[in-house]
């Protein structure tokens, strides 16, 4: 977790997505979430409702229509709702839209 926001990111994130902070506290064990799944770019382990792998940046959408609350990967040039995403401008990685710095490279958003 950042130790200045506390916000939650995959181990091995050089900086964090929502404030900018290069400072990482470990997570007790008790407040991880158990459902885990692994991120199919950089097989990261990542929470069963992350929308976005802090480690690589690759982004998940909901699956409409579906009936479940399944996730489905897509690649940062891949088209999501503008609303729900942002590009990093330096290295491409799409971002949730209230992100601030990007995971990745450290750049403003």
């Amino acid at each position: 977790a950042c130790a200045n926001c506390g916000s939650r990111f995959a181990e091995g994130v050089r900086f964090c997505g929502r404030c900018g902070g290069g400072v990482f506290r470990p997570i007790e064990q008790d407040a991880v979430a158990t459902a885990t799944r692994p991120c199919p770019r950089c097989g990261s382990t990542l929470r069963a409702d992350a929308r976005f792998c802090g480690r690589c940046g690759l982004s998940s959408a909901p699956v409409v229509g579906s009936g479940s609350h399944t996730a489905q990967f897509t690649g940062p040039h891949q088209s999501v709702p503008p609303q729900a995403e942002r590009l990093c401008g330096r290295c491409g990685t799409a971002y949730a839209a209230h992100i601030k710095f990007c995971g990745r490279c450290g750049s403003n958003l």
